[in-house]
């Protein structure tokens, strides 16, 4: 029995063929993978994105919330008062306006601060110095007659 070789040019074929489809594989794998992380990176992009709006949106709250205590006049002239005078009634009317402040917008703690960065009433009761970064941010506040 005679066994019939197989054709050459067959066989360069079946090669050919073999390695246009790995190839073709392959480029296809990268190019799902490029569009993948390009996409990745877009839905990260557009998180961060939000987080900063998000950040500007709390910003711009915190400084309207400031802005509405200094138009108060019935805080400012408690304020004046408790400042000229310390009694525990001016004190209790700024407590009042911090508990609203803590209760209507979720603040851990309101405080009133001097002008050196002490503590001067607290509606949790903590009365220590500011940590470096808010002093910080205080003078800044300070030297630009402005909330920051």
């Amino acid at each position: 029995m005679s066994q019939k070789s197989f054709p050459r040019w067959l066989m360069v074929a079946f090669v050919a063929a073999l390695i246009i489809l790995i190839l073709s594989g392959f480029l296809l794998y990268r190019a799902q993978e490029q569009q993948l992380q390009r996409r990745a990176e877009d839905e990260l992009l557009a998180v961060a994105q939000l987080k900063v709006d998000e950040l500007v949106a709390w910003r711009a709250e915190r400084l309207g919330d400031a802005a509405l205590l200094t138009a108060n006049s019935v805080f400012r002239d408690s304020l004046i008062r408790w400042m000229d005078n310390r009694q525990d009634e001016d004190a209790e009317n700024l407590l009042f306006f911090f508990q609203a402040l803590e209760t209507y917008y979720n603040y851990s703690d309101v405080a009133l601060v001097g002008m050196d960065g002490i503590r001067l009433l607290s509606l949790s009761g903590n009365l220590a110095p500011l940590h470096e970064e808010a002093a910080q941010t205080l003078a800044v506040a300070l030297r630009d007659h402005q909330a920051c």
